[in-house]
């Protein structure tokens, strides 16, 4: 049986009005929704979300605000050389940024002394992100340089964009140390006038450029020379005769950086010869520069820069640019050996943007931008280049003054006995050069070549040790 249920209490229907205890709310009337009281807690989380949303919000709009300016304001990186005119500049820095929001700012900087300003501003963490250097200072800014990275520029793509010497010169570890603009060597300058008279052709090698310094050498009554047949053999009053020495040492198979046989010293005592006596060149005679530039020399061997130094100091005087003499060759096949010096884009490793100003570097030395920076430099007034690509040389080879130079640049070499590098009174050049210079002065005394030749290789150690380093570039 199912279980009974207890009835229900009746409700006493007698119950009089006082015993009625009064609805706290008034009965509903028929046909209308009763009104409900949020509870407070539901009311407090309400208007606390819309604040919260509302706050969120805001900050979403901050921040976003915040990105598009940073967005906006462009990444800045300062760049110091000394070889580029800053109107030759200015164009092409505006332009790229316009299309990547990254701001060059292109310092020109006084080359007196401009090793030693780079190198202190670097090392106070004051210097630029991008910078100048000769192709021989690697080792006086092992601190601070940045290697190339792969992703900018590969190995392969460097090596094949730019002459061998500048591989060589330039290896960081497993990548480089800059990106070179410019490329310069030396060549032979011959008075077209004097050539002509003795119905001669520039010579081709030492001995033939001997004979015709012989030939073009005039001497008064008192034996002074009145017209020079070559501007070589002395240190003071002869320009680059680091560069043309370095080439006679390096066209010899010796290493100028680590000369390792007495026959260094052979090559000193041949570059003596050309002074002296009965030689072609003294040191009465003018500065090299002005005497060839006056008609007073015949034959005189430097790099582009001075050919248009020459121009400058007298637009009127006819002469040729040829290459430079080799050793007299038994075997045709026998490659030559020609020099190179020319400047380096680096890039501070303390950088904040090493990443921007390697880019900015790839595209300024592009085959599209780089034929532009040399017009706008040539337009400037500045010291016209010629562009350090491979695949540019081309455009040059009929060049009258660069051309030359681009037909030399595949066989060149360099070393540290380089001249006009602006590293100051302690740089590697210039202590290479008084290391030369002494060497020579020994030899103008006749000490014996031993002697000449510990001396050259205990100073060339010491001046290495002093950079931290032992290795040489060859």
């Amino acid at each position: 049986m199912y279980p009974t249920m207890e009835p229900p209490e009746l409700v006493n229907s007698q119950n009089t009005e006082e015993n009625v205890v009064p609805p706290s709310t008034p009965p509903p009337v028929l046909g209308q929704t009763p009104k409900r009281k949020l509870p407070i807690l539901l009311i407090l989380g309400t208007v606390g979300g819309l604040v919260l949303v509302l706050a969120l919000a805001v900050g979403v709009r901050y921040f976003l605000s915040g990105q598009n300016m940073s967005k906006d304001k462009p990444v800045e990186i300062t760049w110091w050389g000394i070889t580029l005119e800053s109107a030759a500049v200015a164009p092409i820095l505006g332009e790229y940024e316009k299309k990547n929001n990254v701001k060059v700012v292109y310092v020109k900087q006084d080359a007196q002394d401009y090793r030693d300003r780079l190198k202190s501003s670097l090392e106070k963490d004051k210097g630029p992100d991008i910078y100048e250097i000769h192709n021989t200072w690697a080792p006086m800014f092992s601190a601070e340089l940045s290697p190339l990275p792969a992703t900018v520029i590969l190995p392969d793509a460097y090596k094949k964009n730019f002459y061998p010497v500048v591989s060589r010169d330039l290896v960081l570890g497993s990548s480089f140390a800059g990106i070179p603009l410019n490329f310069d060597g030396l060549a032979l300058f011959t008075n077209t006038a004097m050539f002509d008279e003795k119905q001669v052709l520039p010579p081709k090698d030492w001995n033939e450029l001997t004979a015709l310094a012989k030939t073009f050498t005039t001497r008064d009554e008192n034996r002074r020379i009145t017209r020079a047949g070559v501007a070589l053999g002395e240190t003071e009053n002869v320009n680059y005769w680091e560069d043309v020495l370095s080439l006679m040492i390096l066209q010899s198979k010796i290493n100028p950086d680590d000369p390792d046989t007495t026959a260094a010293v052979d090559v000193l005592n041949t570059f003596l010869s050309f002074v002296g006596e009965d030689g072609y060149w003294d040191n009465s005679l003018p500065n090299s520069l002005t005497a060839f530039s006056r008609g007073q020399v015949a034959m005189y061997i430097a790099p582009a820069s001075e050919a248009f130094e020459v121009i400058k100091a007298n637009p009127g005087l006819a002469f040729k640019i040829s290459p430079v003499p080799q050793l007299p060759k038994l075997n045709n096949n026998l490659q030559d050996v020609n020099f190179a010096s020319y400047q380096v884009e680096s890039v501070s490793n303390k950088s904040k943007h090493q990443k921007e100003a390697w880019e900015f570097l790839n595209f300024i030395t592009s085959t599209s931008v780089l034929p532009v920076l040399q017009t706008n430099q040539k337009i400037a007034g500045g010291e016209v280049f010629l562009p350090s690509r491979v695949d540019l040389a081309g455009n040059y080879t009929s060049d009258p003054v660069l051309g030359v130079y681009s037909q030399e640049a595949a066989t060149a070499d360099s070393s540290y006995l380089s001249a006009n590098t602006n590293d100051g009174s302690l740089g590697i050049n210039s202590k290479f050069s008084r290391i030369y210079k002494n060497a020579l002065g020994e030899a103008l005394k006749n000490e014996s070549a031993e002697n000449i030749f510990k001396d050259l290789k205990d100073g060339i150690g010491q001046v290495l040790a002093s950079y931290s380093t032992s290795k040489t570039k060859k």
